[in-house]
């Protein structure tokens, strides 16, 4: 810092305030101003002035060791350093600094300078947002300005609230028809088809144009079959009591995420007791997992789960209905750049359908199937806070889905030389998604299994996927299962 030995007098005396100050210091007159000190946080403002004059003027507003503007006067001669920065007003112990300006020596002499100093808005430790100004404004006579003005908050309660709910509701959205395609209980169907198996779990992994989807499988009953017939070429009589487990993981982006990925994840397990051939009961258990970042610089992210009972029955030759009902909640954490917090939610989801499996001949299949799901979500008041200790109690919301869809796939079996055999299959859905969802939806997906007697297959296909608010994506899928 400069430091100056001498001082000038001036016969002129002045007396001025700065109108927008909270309050104003006198100009400088007959008395200079030589290297005074003015706190400002952890840090300090110095100030000098000798002069004005035509041809001696001196001055000079420094933060520390930078000067405001990057320049000073010094005997009507402008010298150069380094100018205050944003971070260096962070370091002496302020936070949400916006608006910094600042004006150091002009052209010409310090007699026709307008203005030397800088202003900014910021929090100060343990404080409220206030706009501060340090300066010397004019020549003849000299105003030195100091001043702290409360700037207020530096948001809009409603605008945040606003944008909050906006970013947890399309995060619970999302999420909400993540679990409806993933989530899964056995039926019927899936005991009758595990009771041949040929492998003691399954697996698969699936990219599309939105996502890439990986899932692995087991039940007591299919590794019993597998142990019982490695090759799956004969009937397996039904154990009455099962236990299962499943998984999936899979990687989303959505428009609001903008070139960042995103996860979700679902572990289920469950155990279910066959009451006859024609009737089967059981409880299920599920936990998921979401990370999703969004293009605003916010990532949202959450832990959920759903358990509750379901029920398959034969209501005809070959007609199966599925039901359950499950309940559950999650907790979910948000961080902004600005504000953080957390939230709570209580959900539960109604699922239920009727599906086909008929053999057109020996060796062709239908699977139609018709199926309503019902999700509500309930997100509680939560609260979040920004760096300054603001505090905003955002009041919650409901977010509901009702997707009623109809869909078939027919497929048709090719026994191929060396005991292969190729599936290929298409099929077609259909649906609409009500209250809080898109609308219209259609799945349009095609394919072939190719499988071998030695306990593997590969499963391949397309899909193409139109929403009712104009998304459309496609994707590639890839099934390799066997024995571990």
């Amino acid at each position: 810092m400069k430091r100056l030995l001498s001082a000038v007098f001036f016969t002129a005396i002045s007396l001025s305030f700065h109108s927008s100050a909270a309050f104003a210091l006198a100009s400088i007159g007959s008395s200079p101003v030589n290297d005074s000190y003015v706190p400002l946080g952890s840090c300090d403002v110095s100030i000098y002035l000798s002069g004005p004059s035509a041809s001696q003027g001196s001055v000079w507003v420094y933060l520390d060791n930078m000067a405001a503007g990057g320049s000073y006067w010094w005997d009507d001669q402008i010298y150069l350093d380094s100018a205050i920065t944003q971070s260096q007003i962070e370091a002496c112990g302020f936070t949400n600094v916006s608006g910094l300006s600042q004006n150091g020596a002009d052209n010409g002499s310090f007699a026709a300078d307008v203005y030397v100093g800088f202003s900014f808005t910021g929090t100060p430790t343990g404080g409220e947002p206030t706009s501060y100004e340090f300066a010397f404004s004019g020549a003849n006579p000299t105003t030195y300005i100091q001043s702290e003005v409360p700037a207020g908050p530096l948001h809009d309660a409603g605008e945040v609230a606003a944008e909050m709910n906006t970013l947890v509701g399309g995060f619970v959205q999302t999420r909400q028809s993540f679990i409806s395609s993933t989530i899964e209980v056995p039926g019927l169907v899936e005991r009758r088809q595990v009771s041949n198996a040929a492998e003691p779990n399954t697996g698969n992994v699936t990219p599309s144009a939105n996502g890439v989807t990986a899932n692995i499988s087991t039940s007591l009953t299919q590794i019993e079959a597998a142990a019982k017939d490695p090759n799956g070429s004969a009937e397996t009589e039904l154990s009455p009591f099962n236990i299962w487990i499943d998984g999936t993981f899979m990687l989303h982006n959505r428009e609001q995420s903008g070139d960042n990925w995103g996860s979700f994840g679902m572990v289920s397990t469950g155990a279910d007791y066959l009451l006859s051939e024609k009737a089967l009961i059981g409880l299920s258990f599920h936990y998921d997992h979401k990370v999703d970042p969004t293009d605003a610089n916010a990532e949202l992210s959450g832990d959920g789960w759903l358990a509750g009972p379901y029920a398959s029955f034969e209501i005809g030759n070959g007609v199966f209905w599925d039901t359950s009902l499950l309940y559950g909640g999650s907790s979910n954490a948000i961080n902004t750049d600005i504000w953080d917090g957390s939230f709570d939610t209580r959900r539960w989801m109604l699922d239920t359908s009727i599906n086909g499996h008929w053999k057109l001949n020996d060796v062709t299949t239908v699977t139609p199937k018709l199926r309503v799901a019902y999700l509500a979500e309930t997100v509680d008041d939560y609260v979040v806070e920004n760096g300054s200790a603001d505090v905003l109690d955002i009041g919650g919301f409901t977010t509901e889905q009702l997707r009623a869809s109809f869909g078939a796939e027919i497929a048709r079996q090719f026994m191929l030389k060396d005991s292969l055999s190729l599936t290929p299959r298409l099929g077609l859905t259909g649906g609409f998604s009500g209250l809080d969802g898109s609308g219209a939806f259609g799945q349009l997906s095609a394919g072939f299994v190719l499988q071998s007697m030695d306990a593997w297959s590969v499963d391949t296909g397309l899909l193409l996927n139109i929403e009712g608010d104009g998304q459309t994506s496609a994707g590639a899928k890839i099934a390799i299962s066997g024995s571990f």
